[in-house]
């Protein structure tokens, strides 16, 4: 062969648990050797991801395309850590495509790193340091769509293994049931287990299983606070305002099969002042 070389990647439909190493961790790692040998259109999706000792969830190395869609990516580790850690031709920005994700990320960590270098040469230009998921949707516009909590997933007292989504007659929501986004690939049609994946609607969960969340038909959930952002994890970005009245905004989402109307959705505010004990101010 002729360098460069090209090739496609493709990382799907994995449930991944605290794989690591004497010296670092590296979940899903895609290393290229030098800038000659340039993978294009890497993929990465539908996967769940946990760790606690990561020292990058993800990372990608010498590739044209980046992209990061509809995965699990929980690392309850004190850190420090980084969420990505991509490696990318000039100019970056294009080079990155990520989407639909559930985040869950605890202690010191930085959402991203990336490094922009010359597709040619294999000259590094600058890394660029993302330390929130805000920044990382403010600054590149990626992840729009993708939440942050807890997925949940199942336990053995639920008489469920490895990384599955808890049993529908538990009747817990994970945020990643019918959340995530179907991309018409062959590869994501079937589940980890070989259970096909819910299309109807066009958006199928988030990570490795499909599953069924509800066991009836009226089923309303809060999905995620959307506004102000930074109020929906302590890992993300803190806001101060001045602002009188702050507007908050949640996403409440009918996870049925029936429609629902004139339903009274109740909601309550606490706030605690200087790390104090939580006060209810609002119901």
């Amino acid at each position: 062969d002729t360098l460069p070389l090209f090739t496609p990647n493709v990382v799907s439909n994995n449930m991944i648990l605290d794989l690591f190493s004497k010296s670092a961790a590296y979940p899903i790692l895609m290393n290229t050797a030098s800038y000659q040998y340039q993978a294009d259109k890497d993929s990465v999706f539908n996967n769940s991801i946990t760790t606690s000792n990561a020292a990058a969830n993800i990372t990608v190395q010498y590739a044209r395309h980046a992209f990061l869609w509809n995965n699990i990516i929980q690392n309850t580790g004190a850190g420090p850590y980084v969420n990505y850690a991509l490696q990318v031709p000039r100019p970056y920005a294009a080079a990155i495509s990520s989407d639909y994700n559930l985040f869950d990320l605890h202690g010191n960590n930085t959402f991203a790193t990336v490094t922009e270098y010359d597709s040619r040469y294999g000259t590094q230009f600058q890394v660029k340091t993302f330390l929130q998921l805000n920044d990382w949707q403010s600054y590149l516009g990626q992840d729009v769509h993708s939440l942050i909590g807890n997925p949940l997933f199942g336990t053995p007292a639920m008489l469920v293994d490895s990384l599955h989504m808890p049993p529908a007659l538990t009747y817990i929501e994970s945020p990643a049931y019918a959340n995530g986004l179907w991309l018409g690939s062959a590869s994501q049609k079937y589940d980890f287990d070989g259970d096909q994946r819910l299309t109807s609607n066009l958006t199928p969960s988030i990570g490795a299983d499909e599953w069924d969340g509800f066991q009836y038909s009226n089923d309303l959930a809060v999905q995620v606070i959307s506004q102000p952002k930074g109020f929906s994890a302590p890992s993300d970005t803190v806001l101060v305002t001045t602002e009188n009245p702050l507007w908050m905004t949640a996403v409440v989402k009918n996870f049925g099969s029936q429609a629902i109307y004139n339903r009274s959705v109740t909601a309550t505010l606490q706030v605690a002042l200087s790390g104090g004990a939580y006060n209810t101010i609002y119901s």
